[in-house]
């Protein structure tokens, strides 16, 4: 197992995270003291939160799973939209100091975050609060819009060649089917088909995850957030399901051997399109019905490592 990664003085990790004045900072800060009784700890991003406005029922997708393991389990969650694996690392090791009672972690990971759509984003880095949450003091300032919007990117079945013309296609109305149509294949494009590197450091961060779970002794659940891999399909051919499972492949590579305490399962093929907001939903958001069948199987899994 991979050795788990400390702060670069050697010295031991922070138990408190420090005092900060941003409500996003504090608000993530306020919610792990919450979590002080939680036997399971469930991390994400938005999909544990997003509701369709379609639904008859409104529970989000960790309340569904919380009560899909009560009362044998107490299961507390955070999570926010664009929380990635970086994040996740932060509030796991100050969970591990924290958090004395927790058994197992849930920790999904979203193929999305290794896109260019995501992972450079100004507005999804959430320095601050990995900063405030590793006990450090934030000095990266990290990149502007202009200079995301200018980073060249290559996409199959696409004529754009940076992130700023991905970005004024997806802004721009369609007034034609051919242009929705249009619209919608950019997206599935600009989401999902970055060719996966070994060495993103997203991936560095799962494996850090992995790490600190063997050396903690905390077994852990890791799952492929599922995708909207038949409208992908519809608008790009067996290309999107060609990228989809060589990028599903590098991820499973970099993190294997799996240690005994972890269970990971490929659930991005796991719902069809009748399980998202809508049929070309692009963005991993559930329905009730796709919530509720996801909810079913991370409760198996849990339960099935807790008792391997």
């Amino acid at each position: 197992m991979r050795p788990v990664s400390g702060p670069p003085n050697g010295s031991a990790m922070p138990v408190e995270p420090r005092a900060a004045q941003s409500p996003r900072v504090n608000d993530i800060a306020a919610r792990l003291a919450d979590l002080e009784n939680a036997e399971a700890l469930y991390v994400g991003d938005s999909v544990l939160e997003r509701v369709s406005r379609d639904d008859t029922q409104a529970l989000p997708l960790s309340e569904i799973v919380r009560q899909k393991l009560a009362p044998g389990l107490a299961v507390g969650a955070i999570s926010g939209t664009g929380y990635h694996p970086g994040v996740f690392v932060a509030l796991l090791k100050a969970a591990a100091s924290r958090l004395g009672r927790a058994k197992i972690w849930i920790v999904p990971v979203n193929l999305r975050c290794f896109s260019p759509q995501w992972d450079m984003n100004p507005m999804w880095q959430h320095q601050e609060e990995i900063d405030c949450l590793s006990g450090v003091v934030s000095s990266a300032a990290g990149i502007d819009a202009e200079t995301y919007e200018s980073i060249r990117v290559s996409c199959p079945q696409s004529p754009f060649t940076t992130v700023g013309d991905f970005q004024r296609c997806i802004a721009k109305k369609s007034a034609t089917e051919s242009e929705r149509d249009f619209r919608a294949k950019q997206i599935f494009i600009f989401h999902y088909l970055h060719s996966l590197d070994a060495g993103h450091r997203k991936l560095e961060a799962l494996r850090e995850i992995e790490g600190l779970a063997e050396k903690t002794g905390i077994k852990l659940v890791m799952y492929c957030t599922p995708i909207n891999h038949r409208g992908g399909q519809k608008h790009l051919g067996r290309d999107f399901i060609r990228i989809v499972e060589a990028n599903v492949k590098t991820l499973i590579h970099a993190l294997s051997p799996f240690g005994e305490r972890m269970r990971f399962d490929d659930l991005s093929r796991f719902l069809d399109s009748s399980h998202f907001f809508h049929a070309d939903n692009a963005t991993e958001h559930l329905n009730q019905n796709g919530r509720k069948k996801l909810a079913l199987r991370i409760s198996e899994s849990v339960r099935k490592a807790l008792d391997a």
